[in-house]
């Protein structure tokens, strides 16, 4: 016995590949596949059915119908040839076929004399097995039953693919469960760092009130946490500008380091404090500070203690190290050059000496290196608003340590006396020069504005009012400065303009809004911006467009008391508006019809000829004709439409404008009329056709009684007197 062996198909290594993602090799028995192959016997009408996976060198059988075989070698079976031709094999008689005429399945049991099977083609395009139909006499299948075999591989395939996405979310979700218990350990063990961290640790809100703070910070300053948290956070800085910096900064998305505070303990006690800090934000917005606090008191007292001595003098005390850098300054170098103290440790002294005397200093810093103490050396030093000052040094070096301790007095006013007052005076008449610009460009551009604008100081007084507002105001421009603006305009107090121009100024919020001014019958859109020292107000008119939409509304009422069903829909028929008619004639609320697709809600699928109306109406303009519609408990309706194309200011369509009139009475009315004029023709039609039947009859009658007469015979006589009878019958 000799058993064909089938070629295996190309790409063999992809097939088994995408085979082996399934994972159906050796499974259990499934119900789904179990269904389908019954159904595959069922619609063929054959014995057995079986869907069987091709591996390399097996063939496994999924499900089957009346076969007793769970696998065999993959060439002891005809399916290789389906997957080999990618598309139905079917053998009506496999003895008769040289394909299958000595296959074991022929020639053995289960001694198959018809074939039909479809491959199983993956979404990879690839053929994992087939759906196989066999019988044990020669038969044929239809072509409908080829289809349908065809159908049902592919329902294997999405039940292949169903079964392989269940088992991947699987494993997904046990992964998504370990990595939630992962995070929500993590989480606790965050929680626990930060809240027993041996530093204190807070957040605050952008409103100012602490969020959140550890056990450190609550311990650091003595409060509970029903007394800190929810506070805000000014009420434990006994310096407001330190706060109100440290806000700021924060609120620009700015980092701090090691800045220093002082905190207000509950005992009354103040701790120095080093403050890191920087904001939380999400989407743009601030969520909450992320503040770590250092406590330096007793760093602060030693300090205090040191400086004492520094800070008696008058005079520019330091500390120097041959290396160019200071090491201790008193806070006069502060005072006097306005760099801070950090500033001027972070950089070589060098860097703040006048270019022109940095070589005599370079020399003189060499001397003191050799032991050669200073007197009176004279260089500029830079100060932080870039002027410089005349320095006169004593110094004193210690070389075994590398120090050099130093006097330095400040002697510009001394040196330079007359050249600073020179400067001084040209520099106060350019900040003149620029203030009188800079003021002239504000007035030339508030003037030039179409708006009108005034400004009022702390005392609600008119400082500024540009032409636009005089002609709003109907008032002189030096009519109103320096005057109360509620004492010039006392119908506004209590108004919408009083309590929006107050709550700006307590709030210190820019406000918009807009009121009638009733003195002058006039509508304004007001703006309104807070300054330190008053209030910025622009305004415009708006009484033309309170104009238009009161028009506006009185004309949606016009449209809502309509009889005719109005609407817009647009070039998507989705519907924008639905006036009151529509309500009346098609049952859908206003509500209930905004937003829903025109062909839904009012069109019967067989009689949508929607696409050639609107082409119609792109092509023309307008449109027009009747249509048949259904209400929304179903009744039908007959509409005169009328469509008008709405366009946009680039002439490109907008929308669809559909005013539509009820005619279903009138088109029942004239389908009756047409029925009564139908009846009428059809009664005079066989009146006519009764009257030439009597023409013809007639002379027949005639002639019969005649012959009545002239025959005697009992015979004719009958036969003539039948005819008769005939005769009056029609």
């Amino acid at each position: 016995m000799t058993n064909m062996k089938a070629a295996l198909p190309r790409n063999e290594l992809g097939r088994l590949e995408v085979l082996c993602q399934y994972q159906i090799l050796d499974s259990d028995t499934e119900q789904a596949f179990e269904d389908i192959a019954h159904l595959a016997a069922q619609l063929c009408g054959a014995s057995i059915a079986v869907i069987n996976i091709i591996e390399l060198r097996r063939q496994w059988v999924k499900a089957k119908v009346d076969l007793d075989i769970k696998q065999i070698p993959r060439d002891a079976w005809l399916c290789p040839i389906c997957v080999q031709e990618g598309d139905i094999v079917i053998i009506p008689d496999t003895l008769s076929d040289r394909r299958s005429r000595t296959n074991p399945i022929v020639t053995f049991y289960p001694y198959v004399r018809f074939y039909a099977c479809v491959p199983l083609i993956s979404r990879e395009g690839k053929a994992i097995g087939s759906l196989c139909v066999l019988d044990l006499v020669p038969r044929e299948i239809t072509s409908e039953q080829a289809e349908s075999l065809r159908a049902l591989s592919r329902q294997v395939i999405t039940q292949l693919e169903l079964r392989h996405h269940l088992a991947d979310l699987a494993c997904t979700t046990i992964e998504c469960k370990r990595l939630q218990a992962e995070l929500s350990h993590r989480e606790k063990l965050l929680t626990d760092f930060l809240e027993n961290a041996a530093i204190s640790l807070h957040w605050v809100g952008p409103d100012g009130k602490i969020q959140w703070a550890n056990k450190a910070e609550l311990d650091l300053l003595g409060y509970t946490p029903q007394e800190y948290i929810g506070q805000h956070i000014a009420n434990f800085y006994p310096d407001k500008e330190v706060i109100d910096d440290i806000l700021s900064r924060l609120a620009a998305n700015q980092t701090l380091h090691n800045y220093e505070a002082r905190l207000r303990c509950k005992d009354g006690s103040v701790k120095h404090v080093l403050i890191d800090s920087n904001v939380c934000w999400e989407n743009g917005k601030f969520v909450h500070t992320r503040c770590f606090t250092r406590d330096i008191t007793a760093r602060k007292q030693a300090e205090s203690e040191r400086d004492r001595f520094f800070n008696l003098s008058l005079d520019m005390l330091c500390i120097a190290g041959t290396d160019a850098y200071f090491k201790r300054l008193n806070p006069v170098f502060e005072k006097t050059l306005g760099y801070t103290n950090s500033e001027l440790l972070a950089q070589p002294f060098l860097n703040f000496v006048h270019p022109e005397d940095r070589s005599s200093t370079i020399s003189e810093v060499e001397k003191l290196a050799n032991g050669s103490p200073t007197i009176n050396f004279e260089n500029r030093y830079s100060c932080k608003d870039g002027s410089y000052k005349w320095l006169a040094w004593t110094a004193f070096p210690i070389v075994e340590e590398g120090l050099i301790y130093a006097i330095a007095r400040d002697i510009t006013t001394i040196k330079q006396a007359e050249q600073e007052r020179i400067q001084i005076l040209q520099r106060e008449q350019a900040s003149r020069a620029e203030a009188e610009a800079a003021r002239n460009r504000i007035v030339n551009i508030l003037e030039s504005i179409t708006d009108a604008f005034f400004a009022l100081d702390d005392e609600w007084r008119f400082t500024y009012i540009n032409q636009q507002a005089e002609i709003f105001l109907q008032r002189k421009q030096s009519e109103l400065l320096g005057k109360n603006i509620w004492y010039e305009f006392p119908e506004a107090v209590n108004s919408d303009f009083f309590k929006e121009y107050h709550k700006a100024v307590s709030e210190q919020i820019s406000v918009k809004f807009e009121a009638l001014y009733l003195p002058l019958n006039t509508w304004f859109e007001v703006y309104a911006y807070p300054a330190r020292d008053g209030l910025s107000v622009y305004f415009r008119n708006i009484n033309e467009r309170k104009l238009f939409e009161e028009q506006i509304s009185q004309q949606a009422a016009l449209i809502d008391i309509a009889t005719d069903a109005i609407f817009v829909q647009d070039m998507n028929s989705k519907i924008l508006f639905w006036n009151k008619g529509a309500e009346r004639l098609y049952g859908w609320k206003t509500e209930e019809a905004q937003g829903e697709y025109v062909r839904q809600l009012l069109y019967d699928r067989e009689q949508d000829n929607y696409p050639l109306i609107e082409k119609k109406l792109v092509k023309k303009g307008s449109w027009q004709t009747e249509l048949h519609q259904l209400s929304k408990s179903g009744k039908k309706l007959v509409v005169q439409s009328r469509w008008t194309l709405v366009c946009d200011e680039t002439n490109q369509p907008k929308s669809i404008l559909v005013v539509n009139t009820d005619i279903t009475e009138k088109k029942q009315l004239e389908a009756q009329f047409l029925r009564a004029q139908r009846m009428e023709s059809i009664g005079t039609l066989a009146s006519g056709i009764a009257h030439d039947l009597n023409n013809v009859l007639a002379p027949i009658l005639m002639a019969i009684q005649l012959l009545e007469i002239q025959l005697e015979d009992d015979r004719s006589k009958r036969l003539l007197s039948s005819r008769t009878k005939v005769i009056d019958t029609v």
